[in-house]
């Protein structure tokens, strides 16, 4: 067997005798090492090229941040439920039948609703916050709930069509608000509407409660004598009436009918005469046969 010396130089200095075995080990075991360092460099390599082909949007959902590889089926992140998708071309969140805990905007979005859907914050944050333009629009029925903060709180915000139910401390507030043909309730028990600069109704008004009008000086909905309103505030389109939407708590199972002044009738809806009924939470015009 052949026998190495390493001879350092000083009387103290200890000699280390290396057989050609060893030596072999030593080679083996820094060989391993190389491999193994390698085989880590490229794994990271190779997350860190997943990880950058994988695009993130301004948009959070359930406390999630949207991504590339999740936005076309977003009911994959907890707290979702329902058919949630998100378009990054057209940034455009369509929400059906849907149920989420919380949406969190921090670019330009458009909200589609179809069916019911509801979105709701266990924590101090709003249910819904846009921090740039904002749509909301669609035939369904959104609600909204905040046990701290807003239902939802906006930059700037336009409500188009669909029909609205916001509650929390603040039932809607932000910067600037245009609600366009779309009946909305909003309930606060610090404001129901407000914090506003700007505020604007197209093709609708405010139905309730009576006397209620939009107050600049106290950049909120208030009554006739200028004292905000933490009561619900009803805004419907003009020719519309204060109950397209019927209030969460008091809604009654699928199927259950009011008539026009807000009565719980008992009758099959054919069996009633002709005129606007609420059926379900939903505007119907029945016509008798």
């Amino acid at each position: 067997m052949t026998t190495f010396v390493a001879n350092n130089e000083g009387d103290d200095c200890p000699q280390y005798t290396f057989t050609s075995k060893t030596i072999t080990v030593i080679k083996q075991k820094l060989l391993h090492q190389s491999l193994i360092v390698t085989l880590v460099t490229m794994l990271l390599l190779l997350a860190g090229s997943s990880v950058s082909a994988q695009e993130s949007y301004d948009l959070v959902i359930a406390g999630v941040r949207v991504t590339s590889a999740n936005c076309s089926d977003l009911s994959v992140i907890p707290g979702v439920k329902g058919k949630v998708s998100y378009d990054p071309t057209t940034k455009t969140l369509t929400l059906e039948d849907a149920s989420i805990e919380g949406i969190w905007s921090k670019d330009e979005l458009t909200c589609v609703v179809k069916g019911k859907v509801s979105i709701t914050s266990k924590n101090d944050w709003s249910a819904m916050e846009f921090d740039k333009n904002a749509i909301i629009k669609g035939n369904g029925q959104l609600t909204l709930k905040s046990r701290e903060s807003c239902g939802i709180f906006m930059e700037a915000l336009l409500i188009e069509g669909c029909t609205v139910y916001a509650e929390g401390n603040w039932g809607i507030a932000g910067e600037s608000l245009t609600i366009r043909n779309a009946s909305v309730t909003a309930k606060g028990t610090e404001a129901s509407i407000g914090s506003f600069r700007n505020f604007t109704l197209e093709g609708c008004s405010i139905t309730k409660p009576a006397g209620a009008v939009w107050n600049a000086d106290e950049h909120a909905v208030c009554d006739a004598s200028g004292n905000v309103i933490t009561d619900e505030v009803v805004i419907s389109p003009k020719g519309g009436t204060a109950i397209d939407f019927v209030t969460p708590e008091l809604q009654p199972a699928d199927g259950a009918i009011y008539d026009i002044n807000g009565v719980l009738r008992s009758e099959p809806l054919d069996e009633l005469p002709t005129g606007v009924y609420i059926v379900g939470g939903q505007k119907v015009m029945h016509v008798r046969r």
